[in-house]
């Protein structure tokens, strides 16, 4: 049972070098790497349903009785305004974790010297 455990965390965490993986999994860190990882997918599903819905949203504003083709242009680019707003806010602060996390190992491999 351990190791189908181990077995599918492994295919989970494709990132992850294999000594990583193990330093990982010593430290019981696995969980929050699974997290991160899977966080960073459904940032992707959630743009991409953004975009879809901001082309319907264009396409009704469209064909609306109200709407016309300066409304769609409207949803058009204030929609991708805001999911370039969006998604570069949270994949910056995925950024910087990763980037925290390099730098704690570098601090401490410099440490073990």
């Amino acid at each position: 049972m351990r190791q189908k455990v181990r077995d599918q965390l492994n295919k989970w965490v494709r990132h992850v070098t294999k000594r990583e993986h193990n330093d990982l999994l010593k430290e019981g860190l696995i969980m929050r790497e699974f997290f991160i990882l899977w966080m960073e997918r459904a940032v992707n599903v959630i743009i991409v349903l953004g975009a879809v819905a901001v082309l319907a949203g264009a396409v009704v504003m469209l064909f609306a009785p109200q709407g016309g083709l300066l409304a769609a242009i409207g949803v058009l680019l204030f929609g991708a305004l805001y999911l370039v707003l969006l998604g570069g806010s949270i994949y910056l602060g995925l950024g910087i974790y990763n980037n925290t996390r390099r730098t704690a190992e570098a601090v401490e491999q410099l440490a073990r010297r």
